[in-house]
């Protein structure tokens, strides 16, 4: 989050308006991309580290199954609240020495509170497992090409459920093999978008099914377009000036 000089646009989100459920985070992301950016896709650079993205399932990875890790601690709970009582009053006693505490000390201790108080709250949160079939069939889960995308997109619809304001999916290079960025094999993006068709149409659908869609903003685009003409033979070069963007519901 420090190497970049300004912050994603999750973090600015969450900075703006603030998470509309404190027990979860403003902002998660879904198997965000590891290379092309990565945690610059979702960091918090100069903002309080409380505002980076809260990462769900595995970086690079657009076919994990979508979860939170590391929620369970092997120490019991009273234990846990004792460890949180003695950072709270050394984060006192350094404030009080100081004159003023240090902003990225705060972050980080907000960080902190926020992770204990998901260990009660976050648990089984994201569970495919819990939706009907026809829920699941709606996005394509289960099925080939569709179940992985389809698993990131009613991962996004039950966090916005559950009150997150900022969710971020991915369907990005898994390691160094490219995806969207087709220079020499365009014929490729018909396959991935039958990847993605069905579980974004059925992730509008659910979110209008269930009073959703009013008031969520759904947004899906990409860094850059490609060229109106061929390179590579069979390829399209970046073009930064001309790309497509959609935008569903939000009223």
């Amino acid at each position: 989050a420090t190497n970049l000089v300004r912050p994603s646009v999750g973090a600015w989100i969450s900075y703006g308006l603030g998470t509309e459920n404190e027990n979860l985070p403003a902002f998660v992301t879904v198997n965000p991309p590891a290379n092309k950016g990565g945690p610059r896709n979702y960091g918090n650079a100069f903002l309080p580290a409380i505002h980076q993205g809260t990462v769900l399932g595995q970086p690079g990875d657009r076919n994990a199954v979508p979860r939170l890790r590391n929620l369970e601690s092997p120490l019991p709970a009273d234990n846990r609240s004792r460890q949180f009582e003695f950072l709270d009053a050394l984060d006192r006693l350094q404030a009080g020495h100081d004159g003023v505490a240090d902003s990225q000390f705060q972050g980080a201790v907000e960080s902190l509170e926020l992770a204990w108080r998901m260990q009660g709250h976050a648990a089984g949160l994201v569970d495919v497992e819990r939706e009907s079939p026809a829920t699941r069939e709606l996005y394509g889960i289960g099925k080939n090409p569709t179940d992985s995308f389809g698993r990131q997109c009613l991962a996004a619809r039950q966090l916005a459920e559950a009150g997150v304001r900022y969710i971020q999916i991915s369907h990005c290079d898994n390691g160094a093999t490219p995806v969207w960025d087709q220079h020499s094999n365009m014929p490729k993006h018909e396959e991935l978008a039958h990847e993605v068709d069905r579980p974004v149409a059925g992730l509008l659908a659910d979110l209008k099914q269930r009073g959703l869609l009013e008031d969520t903003l759904v947004w899906w685009g990409g860094e850059f377009g490609r060229t109106p003409f061929t390179q590579n033979k069979n390829g399209r070069d970046h073009n930064p000036r001309g790309f497509t963007v959609w935008l569903a519901g939000g009223g």
